[in-house]
């Protein structure tokens, strides 16, 4: 199986996902990254199964529809699943350009 990889630049929800995908799919690797750029970084070298990014990762000012907005140029059609503890706007709700959108609640 295609690793998983996410994002996240938020300490708790770093741990709290690693931990999760480790017990809860434990035959698929998951690989984590804490900005932006990392995540750009391994998606251009490496072929993912699914991408799952927070929408305000801001320690380089970006957010998650830039990222995704970049990964889509690039011509990579991996599944990319957004999340965050705010509002988002009604374009990531709407799947654009995302999969799928869902707040950090539900991951608890």
């Amino acid at each position: 199986m295609k690793p998983i990889i996410f994002a996240d630049d938020e300490y708790y929800f770093h741990i709290k996902l690693t931990e999760g995908f480790g017990s809860r799919l434990p035959n698929i690797p998951v690989e984590a990254v804490w900005s932006e750029n990392e995540l750009l970084e391994r998606i251009l070298t490496k072929d993912y199964g699914v991408i799952i990014t927070d929408f305000n990762m801001g320690n380089l000012g970006q957010n998650g529809i830039k990222v995704a907005q970049t990964i889509r140029s690039k011509g990579i059609k991996t599944p990319i699943f957004m999340y965050s503890t705010n509002e988002m706007p009604p374009e990531v709700l709407s799947g654009k350009p995302f999969d799928r959108a869902f707040k950090k609640e539900w991951i608890y």
